[in-house]
């Protein structure tokens, strides 16, 4: 039986494969939820290795969550982008009880900006009306960070309610990392 260890370098050493071999999509994971709960819980994680984020390479997150507020009073929903250890982004916002959920669609592109220890952080927040009935928003906010890409580092996404309330739910209907560049 292969422990544990040994499984992660397998698996480390398959997604090198898949990136050097030209492959966008790197990790799609779904279903995750957030109910009942309002601690600070990460949903989303990959760890960069070591130079994979050179001066030019970048990673696209799309990340799509349905959200249900049905507890009778406003609550806030916080997002969290995390990038080597550092939030870069975080985005709260204030949603009224509502019987039908919200869809949120966030579109993260973490890009080498010339230098290892350089990126630049462009982030895309879409947000559905409840069940369309009303006009949704577009928001998009530029970031820097200066992580240094030659160690290996973690990305990651967390979600956070402001209450905990069995009415209000997050769930993750799909996140997909894209990787954008060579590898050598």
């Amino acid at each position: 039986m292969t422990d544990y260890r040994e499984a992660q370098r397998v698996r480390s050493d398959i997604d090198a494969l898949k990136l050097k071999a030209g492959s966008t999509v790197w990790l799609m994971q779904r279903g995750l939820s957030l109910a009942n709960d309002a601690a600070e819980t990460t949903v989303f994680s990959k760890t960069l290795w070591g130079g994979i984020l050179n001066t030019a390479n970048g990673l696209l997150i799309e990340h799509t969550v349905l959200y249900r507020n049905n507890s009778g009073v406003n609550r806030d929903f916080t997002l969290r982008f995390k990038w080597g250890g550092s939030t870069i982004f975080t985005d709260t916002n204030t949603y009224a009880t509502a019987g039908s959920a919200r869809v949120f669609i966030y579109r993260i592109n973490l890009v080498g900006n010339g230098a290892t220890n350089a990126q630049g952080i462009n982030v895309t927040h879409i947000v559905g009306g409840s069940a369309f009935a009303t006009a949704g928003t577009i928001e998009t906010a530029d970031f820097t960070a200066a992580i240094d890409s030659t160690a290996d580092q973690t990305v990651s996404i967390t979600w956070q309610h402001s209450a905990a309330a069995a009415t209000i739910t997050a769930d993750e209907r799909l996140t997909v990392a894209h990787f954008i560049g060579a590898v050598s």
